[in-house]
């Protein structure tokens, strides 16, 4: 900001000033602006509050649906059991059916978090298994031998296991019912109270701190126009008590424009070098480390190995799945690495799936155990239930030789080509399998 461009909103406040401070005017009119917004914020939450009570309820009558379609399977059974004809396996077959799309809508609406419906769905599996059987010996003249009574009572220990099941989830989405539209009255009354009450008050207000700031405005664009000619002339400029309103702003603006131009040139350097998805190193930002470490080894004599590695899949997972879960896959290869490596080695992503991995000092004459590490870690990643995919690398590792110096480029193709080899012998490995 140049001290001509303060001088002239300088000059735009004084001549509003000099027409009975219109431009003071737009205070109140900013404030109303503020409580209408706030207003549509809570009429907005509000809203979300309703939504949420509508799937709660959604969610319970769900689970009720769950509950009906199990009993009505049960007393289809008992019915035929009872008296031998097919007409009472009609809620049989008809719970039975529904007890699946149920269980699914449940599982939809309650979300991956509540691993219960895991434990459910089996439970209920199993239950039907019993009831299945049960049907099949009805079908050969049931009677009550020890095998059947086992069977029955089985069968009522478990159904008695899912309803208690089912009445304390229901009972919790009952808690969450209540909780929800208590919060959502809240929102409501917070909704009216801005609209009908805030806003009148907060339009009085504005406008008595209007007179208030007209009495010492002025004063401060008279220090603000001084600041700004200190400025053009290239003199320390006087220090001021900032405040929240317009005028303060630009007094903050004045003093720290050039804090400002320092943070955003140095905020942009370094999202020039980083990968927005990861978070890691990008190739912008991982050569230039990759030259000083190679140069370093080379003068010094030290180890250092660079790990090229290829996330296996992602392809069919972006075609397959979408690319958010893509997106995710490659978020979780770059956490795995980080564990993976020692807090010295540098972690790039330097392609769409490719990373590199530059071992330095102790890691280098170790990169067997890194490499092992890593096999390691995805194999328990890979063991965690509900996965949409699998993880797997190719990597090639490319150690400096200090008989056969080599450049960081080269470094880099040879570690590439050695990748290449590792995925070829995988896939010639899976085609003899």
């Amino acid at each position: 900001m140049s001290a001509s461009d303060v001088q002239g909103m300088t000059r735009l406040f004084r001549g509003s000033l000099r027409t009975r401070l219109i431009g003071v005017l737009m205070l109140p009119f900013l404030v109303l602006v503020v409580t209408i917004g706030l207003s549509s914020r809570a009429l907005g939450q509000s809203e979300t509050s309703a939504d949420r009570v509508r799937n709660a309820y959604e969610v319970r009558e769900s689970i009720n649906l769950v509950a009906s379609d199990l009993l009505n399977a049960e007393t289809g059974v008992r019915g035929y059991l009872l008296t031998g004809k097919e007409g009472f396996l009609a809620p049989y077959w008809s719970g039975s059916d529904a007890l699946n799309v149920d269980v699914y809508l449940m599982e939809s609406k309650l979300g991956a978090t509540d691993g219960r419906t895991v434990d459910l769905r089996e439970l209920i599996s199993h239950r039907l298994r019993l009831l299945d059987r049960l049907r099949v010996i009805g079908d050969k003249d049931f009677d009550l031998r020890p095998s059947t009574t086992l069977l029955l009572r089985s069968g009522l220990h478990l159904g008695n296991e899912i309803r208690a099941m089912l009445a304390t989830m229901t009972g919790e989405q009952e808690d969450k019912i209540a909780r929800l539209e208590t919060a959502a009255a809240t929102t409501r009354h917070t909704a009216f109270v801005l609209a009908v009450v805030g806003t009148p008050l907060a339009m009085f207000f504005a406008l008595l701190a209007v007179i208030v700031v007209n009495t010492r405005l002025v004063r401060r664009l008279g220090r603000l126009e001084a600041n700004a000619r200190r400025l053009e002339r290239g003199e320390p400029m006087e220090d001021v008590r900032y405040s929240d309103d317009e005028v303060g702003k630009l007094e903050r603006a004045l003093i720290h424009s050039g804090t400002q131009a320092i943070e955003l040139r140095a905020e942009l350097e370094r999202l020039a070098t980083v990968d927005p998805l990861t978070g890691l190193a990008n190739r912008r930002g991982f050569m230039p480390l990759l030259e000083l470490q190679v140069e370093r080894s080379r003068r010094h004599h030290e180890p250092m190995c660079l790990m090229f590695l290829d996330l296996d899949g992602l392809k069919s997972v972006n075609d397959e799945q979408g690319h958010t879960v893509g997106d995710a896959m490659l978020c979780e290869i770059a956490a795995i690495l980080h564990d993976t490596f020692r807090a010295s080695d540098v972690i790039a992503r330097v392609g769409g799936d490719e990373f590199c991995v530059l071992l330095t000092s102790e890691s280098a004459t170790s990169s067997e155990v890194a490499v092992a590490r890593l096999q390691t870690m995805l194999v328990a990643a890979n063991a965690l239930p509900g996965r949409p995919y699998r993880l797997g690398v190719s990597f090639g590792l490319a150690q400096i030789d200090p008989e056969r110096p080599m450049s960081a480029t080269e470094l880099m193709a040879e570690a590439d080509q050695l990748m290449y080899a590792n995925k070829r012998g995988k896939r010639e490995l899976a085609d003899r399998s």
